[in-house]
């Protein structure tokens, strides 16, 4: 689990996909691509 940090724009991504940085509650940031989501829900 973790909490939505950064959207990032395709045009601002240097692979030119659209992404979100989630900050895990350890504090480590991932990045994760919107094709391989299926779903973000708020729990």
């Amino acid at each position: 689990m973790g909490r939505i940090a950064d959207y990032i724009y395709p045009e601002d991504n240097e692979n030119g996909k659209e992404s979100i940085v989630v900050d895990a509650s350890d504090g480590t940031p991932y990045e994760f691509y919107s094709e391989d989501l299926r779903k973000i829900e708020r729990i």
